[in-house]
């Protein structure tokens, strides 16, 4: 019964979000529908299963779009990935040691607050390190919170024309190549390779194994065959119940700490804002990606969540996973080092 609950809630909020025609509505009005419950009457839940499954099914719907002429773009991937890599180290280092001078909080624990990886990943490392692990988790939590509720409707300010132009375009092209498949065969296809190649790479250890490998399966499936298909609709219930998950990690607790982390948390957050969008800016000069892209690769929220805001705003999906995946890999790998110098 919490099951169904939840996912009625989350489908709710979804539903009246998308009719009040805010940006990313349905992950952004799952995750507050979601986030009530959860705070009303401490139910809110999902089955274990739920996150992976929504990480494949997330993973298909943006690989089975991927075609070769993606593949040209990804040139310009190194200067980005750089660019990236910079961000978020500069991101971490000035926001952390701006929340250690704000805070009690020790520097290992206000540096891994801020650090833009993964809320377990994060908590992980925390407790290998010694930080304090609860202050580290809800940190992460008001973080990736932040990014899906004020980053939506920031990034749709900056869209323009032509960008309405590009997805326009890419979404006839879209119907055309539908019309021609053989949508319940390829369907299935698409997502047997999608479960195929997540299980993989998270069997194999690779960080957002289960997301990653399904974008690559379903990707090189495309590419190969032409095959791939997700129905559009899909999009909606996936981002639902993706919002869901997301919601039910903030309980009443959480919201009680809130008031003692308010400074630490106006610091990341301003922090977060400031560095995407003039990182974003050299970006979208040193590479070929467009602006609103180069904002979103540089979003640091988490990989599934990230890339359906940009599937769901036009922007290029191809790029902002293999950037969102160097960013993982890069934030889980090197900063346990840095981290571990500075203590």
């Amino acid at each position: 019964m919490a099951y169904l609950l939840t996912i009625a809630t989350a489908l709710m909020g979804s539903l009246l979000a998308k009719k009040c025609r805010i940006p990313a509505g349905a992950m952004t009005g799952a995750i507050m529908g979601v986030v009530v419950l959860n705070c009303l009457t401490g139910k809110a839940a999902l089955p274990v299963f739920a996150k992976p499954c929504m990480q494949i099914m997330g993973g298909a719907l943006l690989g089975h779009a991927i075609s070769r002429r993606d593949l040209q773009k990804m040139r310009s991937i190194m200067k980005a990935a750089l660019v990236l890599i910079l961000t978020m180290f500069l991101l971490n280092m000035t926001t952390g040691f701006g929340i250690y001078k704000l805070s009690d909080m020790s520097i290992i624990t206000a540096l891994l607050a801020a650090a833009p990886g993964g809320v377990s990943d994060m908590a992980l490392i925390a407790e290998e390190l010694g930080a304090d692990m609860q202050i580290v988790s809800i940190m992460q939590l008001f973080r990736m919170f932040s990014i899906y509720l004020i980053f939506p409707p920031v990034l749709k300010y900056v869209q323009n024309r032509q960008k309405e132009c590009i997805i326009s375009d890419s979404n006839e092209m879209t119907k055309e190549q539908e019309k021609r498949a053989e949508k319940g065969k390829n369907c299935l296809i698409t997502l047997a390779a999608a479960f195929g190649g997540g299980c993989l790479l998270e069997r194999l250890g690779m960080p957002a194994g289960f997301m990653v490998g399904s974008v690559a399966a379903c990707g090189a499936l495309n590419i190969w065959k032409g095959r791939g298909f997700i129905p559009g609709n899909w999009r909606f219930y996936i981002q639902s119940v993706t919002g869901a998950i997301i919601g039910c990690r903030m309980t009443r607790e959480g919201l009680q700490l809130l008031g003692k982390l308010a400074m630490p948390v106006i610091c990341m957050i301003s922090g977060m804002l400031l560095f995407t969008f003039l990182f974003g800016m050299v970006m979208a000069r040193v590479s070929e990606l467009d602006f609103q892209t180069s904002l979103l690769c540089l979003t640091p929220g988490g990989i599934q969540e990230t890339s359906l805001l940009a599937s769901d705003m036009g922007c290029d999906t191809s790029a902002v996973v293999v950037l969102h995946t160097v960013r993982l890999v890069s934030v889980i790998c090197i900063f346990p080092m840095i981290l571990t110098i500075l203590k």
